[in-house]
């Protein structure tokens, strides 16, 4: 099947220019190329940039490249513009076409949400469902804080931190860690 552009007056039925523009036999369905996962690590308070980028399969103005945020359009979804779309752009001879979805911050209700790319042609649709996940690895340090500044700061269990700043280490008996056995008879 070939998608042919016809041109002709109203009324005088004659085809004055005829072109074809693509054989949709070969037109091959757009496919996301990017993100490759499903889940996506990010801190929450920091900003973030997901990536949608795919194959149109053939270049062409009909292609277009979308997110949606929970089913819904970013600007819907988002009214504060803390979430937002970049412009669409397109890349290798026109083939490849991208759009990221921009996080001012990333909140706790980020991770309850599914953000969605879309990549539409006139040979298909394809899409790609990613959720965030809190990152593990950026957690706040172990290091106790002194929430009080008279309080003991406890530096590890062997030792502890006085009012006077002094360092005391605290002796444990070892025979009580020890278990004790008893016989049963």
């Amino acid at each position: 099947m070939q998608l042919t552009i016809l041109t002709a007056f109203i009324g005088l039925f004659e085809v004055l220019h005829s072109q074809t523009i693509a054989d949709l036999t070969e037109m091959l369905p757009p496919r996301i190329l990017r993100p490759h996962r499903s889940r996506i690590r990010a801190v929450p308070g920091e900003q973030l940039v997901i990536e949608c980028k795919g194959d149109q399969g053939v270049p062409d103005e009909f292609s277009f490249v979308y997110w949606l945020i929970n089913s819904t359009f970013p600007g819907v979804a988002c009214t504060d513009g803390r979430v937002s779309e970049t412009k669409e752009s397109t890349s290798e001879h026109g083939r490849v076409i991208h759009r990221s979805l921009l996080f001012k911050t990333v909140t706790v209700e980020d991770f309850r949400s599914t953000f969605t790319c879309v990549i539409s042609s006139p040979a298909g649709l394809d899409r790609k469902t990613v959720q965030l996940r809190p990152n593990h690895k950026a957690r706040i340090s172990s290091i106790p804080h002194v929430l009080c500044p008279h309080s003991p700061l406890i530096i590890n269990s062997n030792a502890h931190r006085t009012l006077r700043g002094e360092l005391k280490e605290k002796k444990q008996d070892k025979v009580s860690q020890k278990p004790q056995l008893r016989n049963k008879m």
